[in-house]
């Protein structure tokens, strides 16, 4: 709590927390930490667990994002937020007699796809337009190579061309993360 304090009067702004919620795990911690929206200047972020690793643990401790905002429906209601360019997927609210901000982003429950604006580098030097997707598009190399800024710049422009790309597996289902999130980037 100190660093997220002194963070904030060093003149951070926004001070995000993301928070992905674990059923069984921390979700008894929800309250506690919208409280910090209220309280402080924090843009508190709920993130639904996505499922890595083992998919019997990914849905043991999946929670909805529905179940979350219906748990903090004792702060009162919530007044939706126009988000900013930074606020990626998160759909954004604030809190009556709050002063910070809380955001939901529901990776499964309701596909962001659309309105994604997210790229990951991933350790190895690809970079992955969708975390859900197989498509990566090799940065390290071509930077090994020497490549211009112009080709470096169409590379980043060829993945975000694949970013409004929604493969129809994905569509009403809850698919499993291809990779660690670790080595992803996240």
């Amino acid at each position: 709590m100190a660093g997220l304090k002194l963070a904030s009067a060093l003149g951070f702004r926004p001070v995000k927390i993301n928070w992905v919620v674990l059923k069984g795990i921390n979700d008894d911690e929800l309250l506690n930490l919208a409280l910090l929206a209220i309280e402080h200047h924090f843009h508190v972020r709920f993130i639904e667990l996505m499922p890595t690793g083992s998919k019997h643990e990914g849905q043991r401790h999946y929670l909805p994002m529905a179940e979350v905002r219906r748990r903090l429906a004792v702060l009162g209601e919530f007044e939706e937020v126009t988000p900013g360019a930074t606020a990626g997927p998160a759909r954004i609210f604030r809190v009556p007699g709050g002063v910070g901000e809380l955001g939901f982003i529901s990776s499964l429950s309701a596909h962001h796809c659309g309105s994604c604006n997210r790229l990951r580098l991933l350790g190895q030097g690809r970079l992955r337009p969708c975390l859900l997707g197989e498509s990566e598009f090799d940065v390290k190399e071509a930077i090994r190579s020497d490549c211009s800024d112009e080709v470096l710049a169409s590379i980043f422009q060829e993945a975000m061309r694949f970013k409004s790309y929604r493969p129809e597996s994905l569509a009403g289902t809850n698919p499993y993360l291809l990779g660690f999130m670790a080595a992803i980037g996240g």
